[in-house]
């Protein structure tokens, strides 16, 4: 059970990132009276550094047992453009340059920080301490759709071999979960749908426009957010944004070894992002959001069931 909150967590605080992160792609002003364009605009050889942040209170209650989780994941990222065919589409290598988490739970604190990392490594901090200096790769067009991504199964792979987690049925089972979710195909399928954020014109103060989202693998969530062009300000662009969020019912159920779980939360996030209009990079963003609902599953016969709620804040902050 330790092990699927610590999944469920950080699957949740990545996909905050990933509603975010690559939200940044954004856009080419028009003129500083006019309509604004919203793409990604890169030139080879750029540079970025990045730094999320996810705070989230999870409250779980299982078979009438209340289980408190807070935990924070930190983690900063550099990209670099490493080619822009002619179209614009841009080729990035990513990498992470440092990674922090920590939970505290009924079992007490787990923590671990890779730019202050402990003489020994905590029990299970084994796959965060890894990610550090791993990189992949992603070919973004202007309009945020994601041609490739390269890199990311070898990523995992190294990850779950520094994890600690022996072979056997666990181990496997995170290796399929890990490669659903942020494997080539999986983290292709998450970052498609999340950085198609782009309106299909320009637009003005106060326009709105739509997006809908529903992934199929890893932690599969249906989001049908709301963008507000807010305002325009020294060259950044003020955005809004409003979502409705719920659990994709055609998704299969999660899987933690031997237990498999099927979630059905709903709720919303709200927040705000600020944009350089002359590169399309995000330069600050943060997001609120408010999960609920229930947890149902089953495991060797003994039926699972309980009811779960997050709430979260999201930051992100850029150069």
């Amino acid at each position: 059970m330790k092990r699927m909150n610590l999944l469920l967590g950080l699957g949740f605080g990545l996909l905050a990132w990933a509603s975010i992160a690559l939200g940044h792609a954004a856009p080419v002003g028009q003129g500083a009276q006019g309509p604004l364009l919203l793409r990604l605009h890169m030139h080879v050889n750029d540079v970025h550094n990045m730094r999320m942040t996810a705070n989230q209170q999870i409250t779980q209650t299982i078979n009438g047992q209340e289980i408190k989780l807070n935990q924070t994941i930190g983690m900063g990222f550099r990209f670099n453009v490493l080619n822009v065919t002619p179209d614009g589409a841009a080729s990035m290598k990513i990498t992470y340059r440092s990674v922090r988490f920590r939970m505290e739970g009924p079992q007490g604190v787990m923590e671990y920080d890779s730019e202050h990392p402990p003489a020994t490594l905590p029990p299970g901090m084994q796959g965060f301490a890894a990610m550090v200096g791993q990189s992949f790769t992603m070919l973004i067009t202007p309009e945020g759709r994601v041609l490739e991504v390269k890199g990311m199964d070898a990523l995992v792979q190294r990850v779950l071999d520094k994890s600690g987690v022996p072979e056997g049925p666990a181990r496997a089972s995170m290796e399929k979960m890990l490669k659903q979710t942020f494997g080539e195909e999986g983290f292709k399928e998450m970052m498609g749908q999340m950085v198609g954020i782009y309106p299909s014109q320009p637009v003005n103060i106060g326009d709105t426009w739509m997006q809908h989202v529903a992934l199929t693998r890893g932690f599969p969530l249906v989001m049908d957010t709301q963008y507000k062009l807010t305002g325009r300000s020294q060259g950044l662009a003020q955005v809004a944004v409003q979502s409705a969020i719920k659990s994709n019912p055609q998704a299969e159920p999660l899987e933690f070894g031997p237990v498999k779980v099927k979630l059905d939360l709903s709720g919303e996030q709200n927040g705000t992002m600020e944009i350089a209009e002359a590169t399309g990079w995000m330069r600050r963003g943060t997001l609120h959001q408010k999960l609920s609902g229930t947890m149902n599953g089953a495991q060797e016969g003994t039926t699972i069931s309980g009811q779960m709620a997050l709430e979260g804040t999201t930051t992100i902050t850029s150069d």
